[in-house]
């Protein structure tokens, strides 16, 4: 089973309850946090919480982490118990539980979850400030809590930067790109240093890991100003999506 950097960074002890892994695509951390989860699940007497935005998104982090299973060792897998609906993966030795949950889900409230003293929100670019200190607060068993967030920096306008880098909260913030994997194909690396002649903001996101900013938009550059309105001037609606 190969163990990133990211894994590494996770298991510190003197981390903060509040634990960030961000930086470019490739890097390991979803990986990193599953096989940290899957320890977790063994070694402590505590259950734990995947969470995501929107619970429609929450199965597909379920399925990487049934994707990542068929590298542990059959015995391995022979002590679980998974289950689809709802989402869960079982300790069957010490009844351990990782819950897979929405934010957005009333139904299944994280709140109800007992002995929880772990939590993940992934994508948390995705969520707000506020959801995540509902989600932080809930996790309270036990002397050592930790809830990992993990993102991509996809936009400085986004609320992940304002709060763990700008807002004074006591955070324990790790940085990684694609080339601390060690694991990953030399041709998916090549393909993000590539962006660098491709698009110029993806680069800056998707390989090094840095804050997007949009610059040089091409909907921007044939603008005109005018005084006023022609009278026979057509009007129409648009949108923009910025990211935020």
């Amino acid at each position: 089973m190969n163990v990133g950097n990211n894994y590494y960074y996770l298991t510190q002890p003197d981390n903060c309850k509040s634990v960030v892994l961000w930086g470019g695509r490739g890097s390991g951390k979803t990986h990193d946090t599953i096989d940290y989860f899957m320890t977790h699940l063994f070694t402590q007497r505590y259950n734990s919480v995947v969470t995501r935005r929107y619970d429609r998104h929450v199965r597909a982090t379920f399925d990487y982490f049934k994707t990542r299973l068929i590298d542990y060792p059959p015995n391995f897998l022979n002590l679980l118990k998974i289950t689809s609906s709802p989402m869960r993966i079982i300790n069957k030795l010490n009844r351990n539980i990782i819950f897979f949950e929405g934010l957005d889900n009333p139904d299944n409230s994280i709140k109800g979850i007992p002995k929880l003293n772990l939590g993940w929100l992934e994508e948390a670019s995705e969520a707000d400030a506020d959801r995540y200190m509902t989600l932080y607060n809930t996790i309270r068993e036990g002397n050592k809590n930790h809830l990992v967030s993990s993102f991509n920096p996809v936009s400085a306008n986004n609320w992940t930067k304002r709060f763990f880098f700008e807002s004074g909260f006591n955070s324990t913030n790790y940085h990684s790109t694609v080339e601390d994997n060690n694991f990953i194909s030399n041709e998916y690396k090549s393909d993000l240093r590539n962006l660098k002649n491709v698009d110029k903001v993806r680069y800056e996101v998707d390989y090094l890991g840095k804050w997007g900013v949009l610059t040089d938009l091409v909907y921007f550059k044939s603008v005109k100003l005018i005084e006023k309105i022609p009278l026979n001037a057509q009007l129409i609606g648009a949108g923009i999506d910025f990211g935020i």
